[in-house]
């Protein structure tokens, strides 16, 4: 069973970033899609759980069938229910052979099924019981589908726990039919029947709700340290892990499209120089203080960035062009140079930073690494060229300066802009 729900795990988690969601353009790193992977692990944990009962009422009524000689008596009636339980077993198995890929193109769909096909055999079970409750014809089976259908209300129950919808409703397709049926018959035996039924499906739901508590604690638990883990305690932007991940998502998506993918690294100049004049907690603030101009440079709800170490930060642009891309380079620019940190003596601290790009088109670029490889080295370009400059690195070792906007900087080696196009703007 565990294997089965790893190999589960696995392949959904192969088929969801092939599909399309409102979380591709989530505006940050950390905890991508967390929320919705989760319900749809938990989802798959349920069609795991209920799995190894898929044949289990056809093997027991076939057994009561044949122990209570309810076969020999009533024929008709056991293979007719038995073709019905084999009709429903069928089903859940060709679901459970789509279900991962269900899951992942349409999970409404995949939810419904899944639980018609639970409910229709908790159902079909009760039905059963409550007619050899209230016919004599059926009573030989009577003690045999109370006792079985007590035990897989309780078993299946706790199994589903993890679902709010099924701890609900998995016992009262069961019992509730029970129930109906020993008050249609009354008698002292079926009244007793019947408020030991209340009393027990009431136990079950408080004990199913305890187990539903815990069980959705550890994943909230479990989602806050997952996006602890993603983020840079520092900075409050993703860190260099969320942003592999991140990375190696939207090539993936940029080489489905045939979409531009655009990386800038970004450095601060003169850190260490900070760092050893003004102390260490400056230079927390510098850097927490870059980390917020450079979320405020991005316009577009899919551009992220991320602290890749040190002073070092990464800009990814999914869907990007060149224009786009030299666009944000330039706004990241005067920003930074723009700005200055007040200390606490009253100086004004003013910082710049240099910048690399690249672009590329990941269906026609089979090794992803490369991208980061072009912006890393446009940035060293960028660095040896005298700082709080861009360089733009096209490919095949050319590599040019990005012109700056028609704007006040503390660079006086500043060049004025390009004209840029509309779309460019609005990158």
């Amino acid at each position: 069973m565990t294997n089965k729900v790893a190999e589960q795990h696995a392949a959904i988690a192969r088929l969801l970033p092939q599909q399309p969601a409102s979380c591709d353009e989530s505006p940050t790193l950390a905890g991508h899609c967390l929320e919705q992977d989760q319900q749809l692990r938990v989802l798959l944990d349920t069609s795991s759980r209920t799995s190894g009962g898929i044949f289990m009422y056809l093997a027991i009524w076939l057994v009561i069938a044949w122990g209570t000689r309810l076969i020999n008596h009533d024929p008709l009636l056991v293979w007719s229910f038995a073709a019905w339980l084999l009709l429903i077993a069928c089903l859940r198995i060709l679901l459970s052979r789509i279900f991962p890929a269900l899951v992942a193109k349409r999970p409404k769909l995949a939810r419904r099924a899944l639980y018609t096909t639970i409910l229709v055999n908790a159902l079909s079970w009760g039905v059963l019981t409550a007619a050899s409750i209230y016919s004599p014809a059926l009573d030989p089976i009577r003690i045999a589908m109370l006792l079985v259908a007590v035990g897989i209300c309780s078993a299946g129950s706790m199994a589903m726990a993890i679902d709010s919808f099924l701890r609900i409703w998995f016992p009262i397709a069961l019992i509730f039919p029970i129930a109906i049926g020993a008050l249609t018959n009354i008698n002292d035996s079926n009244l007793l029947l019947a408020a030991l039924t209340l009393v027990y499906t009431v136990y079950l739901m408080f004990s199913t709700h305890i187990v539903h508590r815990d069980y959705w604690r550890a994943i909230h638990i479990t989602a806050q340290f997952e996006r602890a883990s993603l983020t840079d305690a520092l900075t409050q932007v993703a860190n260099r892990m969320s942003f592999d991940r991140q990375y190696q998502h939207e090539w993936r998506r940029a080489s489905r499209h045939s979409n531009g993918l655009a990386v800038l690294m970004v450095d601060l100049d003169h850190f260490k120089k900070i760092n050893d004049t003004h102390g260490h907690p400056v230079g927390d603030r510098v850097l927490q203080h870059i980390a917020n101009t450079l979320q405020n440079s991005l316009l577009r709800g899919g551009d992220s960035v991320a602290r890749y170490g040190g002073e070092e930060f990464v800009v990814l642009l999914p869907q990007a062009d060149k224009e786009g891309t030299m666009t944000v380079a330039q706004r990241i620019l005067a920003n930074v140079s723009s700005q200055s940190i007040t200390l606490d003596n009253g100086e004004e601290l003013h910082i710049t930073c240099s910048i690399g790009c690249a672009l590329t088109l990941p269906h026609e670029q089979p090794h992803p690494e490369e991208l980061l490889k072009q912006a890393d080295a446009a940035l060293y370009i960028a660095k040896n060229a005298g700082r709080n400059r861009a360089y733009f690195n096209h490919g095949e070792g050319i590599i040019t300066p990005i012109q700056r906007p028609a704007s006040p900087s503390h660079d006086p080696a500043a060049q004025a802009a390009v004209p840029c196009d509309e779309s460019a703007k609005t990158a």
